[in-house]
Parts: C-alpha cells; sequence; structure tokens
C-alpha cells in the first residue's frame, strides 16, 4: 500500500478517537517501546494529563483504550504506536503543548543509562531518546545518540526487524518526509538528516520529493559549511545528474564544489555523458591530482559515484595505454581506505568490462556468472551493463530485474538511469522495443546527453569466439616477458627501397605514458644483455642480427635484412621514425609482374625495384604501410628464364 495512503487511513481513524484516546495514543508514540501496560500508566499518571474522569489506579482500567487502539491498527501487541503515523502523532503534542511533559515523565520512569558498552535493552530507549533530541532540536545529543545506535550491531539489526531500514534519521525524519515541521529544525539536524534520507533514496531508487527540495531551497547551503557542505554538495549534485537535471548540477558544482577546485570527478562525469571525452579526461585527471595533493596520498582514488565514470571514460578511449590506466586505479579502489559500502562491487563490474576489452572472456564470464545476490538497483544496473557488454543481450533474469530498475527510477524521478535502462532494453527485446526507445529517444534529446551503452560494440557468434582465440594468445603472451613498465620499439624508416630500423627502449610512466624512449646499442640487442623484458618475437629479431670484426679493432652490428624483414610482418610497436607516434604496418605480398606483348615476344617487368643482393622486395603503400614479398630471383621462374629483363 501507498505509504502516504496508509497514513491518510491511519490518521482518519485517530480523528474519530475521544481526546484522552489521542492523548493517550500521542503518549505511546513518545514513549516508543513501552514496556507493558503497567509501566504506560504510572509514566502517564507523572504527565498530570486529564484522564477520562477519574485517574486510573488500576492497569485493568486501562485495557480497554489499549485493546481499542491495537484493534484500529494504531498500535501493536507490544503497544508500540505504528510506525506511519508515529512522528505524525508525536508533532501533534507537540502542538497541543503537550510534548515537554510528556518527555519529562517518560525520561523519569524510564531514564537511560550511562552507556560504555550497548546492549539489547539499550536499543528502544536509545532510539526514543534519539527521536525526542531531534523533535527538541538537540543537535549535539542527536550526533551522540546516533553514533551510539549505528556502531551497534543489534540496534541496527533490531531497527530493520522493526522498520526495514537501519538508519534512525530515516525513522524519525522520512516517515514520511514532513516539508514544514523538517525546515523548522536546526540547519545541523537537517544536514545530517538529508545526507542519510537522499543516500538512501538514491540507493533504493526511491522518490525523492521534498526532501531533495528542501536542500535546493536558495541559501540552504550558505548556511552550512565545511566537510558537510562538500558532502551534501556532492550528494545532491549526483542526484540531479541520475535525474537528468544537468543544468542545475552545473550550477552546483561551479557554485559549491568547485570553491577548492575539487568537485570529485562530477564534473569530468557531466563532460563525459554530454559526449565530450576529451574534456572528461582532462578533468579527471586534474582533479584526480588536485585530490591527491590536498590529502598528501599519492594512492587515493575518488571516493564517490563519479569516480565510476572516470574508468568509463577510460575504456571508451580505448587505447593500451588507457586500458592499463583504467586497471591500476581499479585496483587501487579496492584497497582504498575511504571506499563506500557499494562501489567496491560497481568497479569489479568495470573490472569484468575491462577483461572483455582485453580478450580475456573466460574470467569475466566467471565474474559476471557470481553476481546473482544483489539488491541494490545500481549494483544490479552495472553488472547487467557488463553482462550486455560481454553478450551482446540480457538473460530473462537479467531483462526483468534491469526492466524494474527502469520503472523504479522513473518513478523516483530519476530520469537519466531510467533513460540508460531503457536504451539497453529496446535492444534486448523486440516485444517493447518501440515503448523504451521512444522514452530514451525523448530523455536524450531533451538533456542532449550520450548514452554510455553507445560503447559497446554487438559482436556475432564467430567474433566473439575469435575473441576466445586472441585470449588465449594473449594470456600465452603474457607469461613471457615485455608486457612491464619497459618495452622495446622499431622506428622505421624507407630509404632507397630499403626498410631501416632503429631500436628504442621506452618506460610507462606513472600517467601511462609512454616515454619517447632512448635508443639501444646493436651491440647489447646482439648480446641480450639486460634484455629481460623483451618479447619472444623481439629476441628473434635479434637474433638476426650479425657481427662483423673491423681490420682496425673495432666490430661493426647489423641486420640480415633477409632474415629480419620477415619478423616484422604483423609487429604490434613499429612506428615511424619521421612521426614516432605514427604507428606502422608491415603486410606480406607477392611480387607483381606486368606482362606485355611485343610482337611475337613477352616482355616481363617486375613492379617492384629489385634488390641485386637480397630475397626480400620491399613496397610502400602509404607512408606508415609497407608490404614484403620474395623476390622471383629467389624462384625458378626468374626474369631471365621469361624473357627480357627491365
Amino acid at each position: 500500500m501507498n505509504y502516504d495512503i496508509k497514513e491518510k487511513m491511519l490518521i482518519e481513524d485517530y480523528e474519530k478517537l475521544s481526546f484522552f484516546e489521542q492523548t493517550l495514543l500521542q503518549f505511546c508514540a513518545v514513549m516508543y517501546a513501552p514496556r507493558n501496560r503497567t509501566a504506560i500508566l504510572k509514566s502517564f499518571k507523572r504527565t498530570t494529563l486529564p484522564f477520562p474522569e477519574e485517574p486510573f489506579t488500576k492497569v485493568g482500567q486501562l485495557t480497554p483504550y489499549l485493546k481499542k487502539l491495537e484493534e484500529l491498527d494504531l498500535l501493536d501487541k507490544e503497544f508500540r504506536c505504528n510506525p506511519h503515523v508515529m512522528n505524525k502523532l508525536i508533532r501533534f503534542a507537540i502542538a497541543q503543548g503537550d510534548y515537554q511533559r510528556m518527555v519529562d515523565a517518560v525520561q523519569e520512569e524510564a531514564p537511560l543509562r550511562n552507556i560504555r558498552h550497548v546492549e539489547r535493552e539499550d536499543c528502544p530507549v536509545l532510539m526514543r531518546d534519539f527521536q525526542i533530541a531531534v523533535h527538541t532540536g538537540d543537535g549535539d545529543r542527536c550526533r551522540i545518540l546516533y553514533n551510539l545506535m549505528v556502531n551497534s550491531p543489534i540496534c541496527t539489526y533490531l531497527l530493520y526487524q522493526d522498520y526495514h531500514h537501519r538508519d534512525p534519521y530515516l525513522h524519525v525524519c522520512n516517515t514520511p518526509f514532513d516539508a514544514p515541521w523538517f525546515a523548522g529544525l536546526p540547519v545541523e539536524v537537517q544536514t545530517d538528516a538529508l545526507l542519510v534520507i537522499l543516500s538512501h533514496n538514491l540507493e533504493s531508487l526511491e522518490p525523492m520529493g521534498d526532501a531533495l527540495d528542501a536542500v535546493l531551497v536558495p541559501g540552504f547551503f550558505d548556511s552550512i559549511s565545511g566537510h558537510k557542505k562538500q558532502g551534501l554538495g556532492y550528494l545532491v549534485t549526483s542526484i540531479l545528474i541520475f535525474s537528468g537535471r544537468l543544468k542545475e548540477a552545473w550550477y552546483l558544482i561551479g557554485n559549491i564544489l568547485e570553491s577548492n577546485g575539487y568537485s570529485g570527478g562530477l564534473l569530468g562525469w557531466l563532460h563525459f555523458i554530454e559526449g565530450r571525452q576529451q574534456d572528461a579526461l582532462e578533468s579527471y585527471g586534474k582533479e584526480l591530482k588536485a585530490y591527491r595533493k590536498m590529502t598528501g596520498k599519492r594512492t587515493v582514488y575518488f571516493t564517490g559515484i563519479g569516480g565510476v565514470f572516470y574508468i568509463l571514460a577510460l575504456l571508451k578511449s580505448h587505447t593500451p595505454s588507457s586500458l592499463k590506466s583504467a586497471a591500476g586505479l581499479i585496483k587501487k579502489v579496492k584497497t582504498n581506505e575511504y571506499k563506500s559500502r557499494y562501489t567496491v562491487s560497481i568497479y569489479s563490474a568495470l573490472e569484468a568490462i575491462l577483461d572483455i576489452e582485453k580478450g580475456e572472456l573466460q574470467r569475466a564470464r566467471k565474474s559476471i556468472s557470481e553476481q546473482h545476490s544483489y539488491v541494490n538497483p545500481l549494483l544490479i544496473f552495472f553488472w547487467t551493463f557488463a553482462s550486455y557488454w560481454l553478450n551482446g543481450n540480457l538473460s530473462v533474469e537479467e531483462f526483468n530485474a534491469l526492466d524494474r530498475i527502469f520503472c523504479d527510477a522513473k518513478k523516483a524521478g530519476l530520469m537519466w538511469l531510467a533513460m540508460e535502462c531503457a536504451e539497453i532494453l529496446c535492444r534486448s527485446t523486440k516485444k517493447e522495443k518501440k515503448a523504451y526507445k521512444n522514452f530514451a529517444d525523448k530523455i536524450r534529446k531533451k538533456n542532449g546527453t550520450v548514452p554510455i551503452i553507445s560503447m559497446v560494440k554487438t559482436e556475432e557468434p564467430w567474433q566473439k569466439s575469435l575473441r576466445a582465440l586472441i585470449d588465449k594468445s594473449v594470456s600465452q603472451e603474457k607469461t613471457e616477458p615485455g608486457y612491464g613498465n619497459i618495452r622495446l620499439v622499431w622506428l622505421v624508416s624507407y630509404e632507397y627501397n630499403n626498410l631501416d630500423l632503429q631500436p628504442k627502449e621506452q618506460k610507462l610512466s606513472a600517467k601511462g605514458i609512454w616515454s619517447k624512449g632512448r635508443p639501444v646499442a646493436m651491440s647489447r640487442l646482439y648480446s641480450g644483455k639486460n634484455l629481460k623484458y623483451i618479447t619472444a618475437r623481439d629476441k628473434k629479431i635479434c637474433d638476426t642480427i650479425v657481427s662483423e670484426y673491423r681490420y682496425y679493432g673495432d666490430t661493426h652490428y647489423y641486420f640480415d635484412l633477409d632474415k629480419t624483414l620477415p619478423l616484422l610482418i604483423g609487429h604490434p610497436l613499429l612506428f615511424l621514425a619521421g612521426s614516432p607516434l605514427t604507428p606502422v604496418e608491415v603486410l606480406k605480398g607477392e611480387a607483381e609482374v606486368s606482362v606485355k606483348k611485343n610482337g611475337t615476344s613477352l616482355n616481363m617487368k617486375f613492379l617492384q625495384k629489385l634488390s641485386e643482393d637480397r630475397f626480400i622486395v620491399v613496397a610502400q603503400g602509404t607512408p606508415a604501410a609497407f608490404r614484403l614479398s620474395k623476390s622471383p630471383k629467389s624462384t625458378d621462374a626468374s626474369p631471365e628464364s621469361l624473357g627480357k629483363k627491365d
């Protein structure tokens, strides 16, 4: 049943009660968890509030009233007030002017003991006094009692057992949220409560409603400062992004979060979903550097949801250095002392996507198959996203789970999240494809965002099989040297129909960028000294170096190009000498012959310029592409045997 409807029905029954019955029910709400009827009667007498006629002297006189309230579902069998109206009734008592004497009577009859270690019986009294502290606006006492409860496993367990949540602020301030009353609380109490309520609503996809409006009231952020201002600003901006309210998110970042030059990754997130990939990467890099400078720790990472989209931006770049950076950052997150309850699992989902991009399909499939126990919608979304990335479709179970998130996100007003769900769903069904697509198109056009699903390239079964073969090949190659922070590259130049090679040793920086490299002496390549990092292919290239002793005591080293050049075919680390960032492609080809009829004879001409002393012919296609073929001189079909050589 809708919470507001349930509350309305109970309040209607309450309004039909006699004045004494209403007062008695308010008193039970203040008591929070009455021990028994005797305790209720004894405490109520302390208030000096009126009885129907004469003060009751026996518990039996109270019993009919309590039984009636129980039958109306206003009390349970243990005389606890229905949580749907408990705090509403307390506010009625405040309005009537009876609240303080009710509080005094309750606390005199059952005072809170001096607690060093929280026991089970302390929890109801702690919750009662926390409820009182909130309603009386005692911020210091709220913090003391709150910390005692949330750090007590038994108290959080009892709260969950009774009210299906584990946080005291949710019980007092969000059952349901009462905006006019809430606005009258001290700002520090409002701030603490809003951090809890908005986090809960986001994680459970519940409507933000008046709670979000309360924090967006002009001037509210001006009334708070320090880390709580930053924390609440970060949370609210995240909600605005999830809601597709991007202009408001930009405003908050500019006016609240960026005052110290740091937005916690939210600025990069906005750039990313609005399609500015390079701006996103630059913003993330700048902010991460600033954050590490602020904390004095070189290995920390963004603690909030904004950091998730840095990994997605790196995955979208899909360069070897960006994938390596993503892997390093995910590793840091998993050891980060500031990690939240659920972000580590989101990063594990991104790690599975990283495995897919690296061709490690078996490991990705294993990681995804093990994630079936999550109830947090954001976790389900990212793991479902990873599954779609792997398979190109969703199972029935995954589809239904994502559809529930889609519906809940829409109801909660989280339109950007709902749009991302719809983008995946419309690619995974034919039955309702149009409805999902229409919704996604509408939200995307309204906000000008680029869906993250656009990063995914769907594959045919044969392509997945090829990926698996590549996965196996790569895993074998990775057991060899050459995949660390040092690599050997070959700079290629082309002159006089010959390829010339210049070896360079490059190192990977902390930012994931390869250095320009320094030349490697041919003598070092020939000897293999201090070259543990090179790959098996590069070792074969080095084995083609010839050593030649000169008469004046010098040793000359050079490549036997007939043996070296074939080893360059398909080599991944060839670059142009004149433009070291431009990859070079070397392909295998065949010698091409032009045949012309000349009277009764045939004149044949080889299109490639033949070398007088080598069997390998080099043909340049584009400035960065070369084709190697065997010289016909190495075969029986020589030009001389067929006709005139041109």
